[in-house]
C-alpha cells in the first residue's frame, strides 16, 4: 500500500465527453476548463497533490476537446 503512496499516478484521460450524442459548446468546455483550474489550484493550496493532478488530467482533457472543436468550426467555415 505503501508503494502505491510514493508510485507515481499515469491515468488516461477519457475520452467520452457526455453520454448523450450532443456535443458541447465552445462556452460549456470553457467552462468547465476553468473550473477544472479552480479546483486544480485549490487542491494544491491544499497540498493535495492526487486531487490535483486529477484535475490536471481533466483539465488537459477538456483544452484538447476545445482545441479540436474550435478547428472542426473553423474548417467548416473555411
Amino acid at each position: 500500500m505503501w508503494l502505491a503512496k510514493i508510485l507515481p499516478v499515469h491515468r488516461h484521460p477519457s475520452e467520452v465527453v457526455a453520454s448523450t450524442d450532443v456535443s458541447p459548446t465552445v462556452a460549456e468546455l470553457m467552462k468547465q476548463r476553468a473550473t477544472a483550474i479552480e479546483n486544480m489550484v485549490a487542491s494544491i493550496a491544499a497540498h493535495d497533490f492526487r486531487t490535483a493532478r486529477r484535475y490536471s488530467y481533466e483539465e488537459n482533457r477538456l483544452n484538447k476537446l476545445l482545441q479540436n472543436l474550435q478547428n472542426e468550426k473553423s474548417v467548416e467555415h473555411s
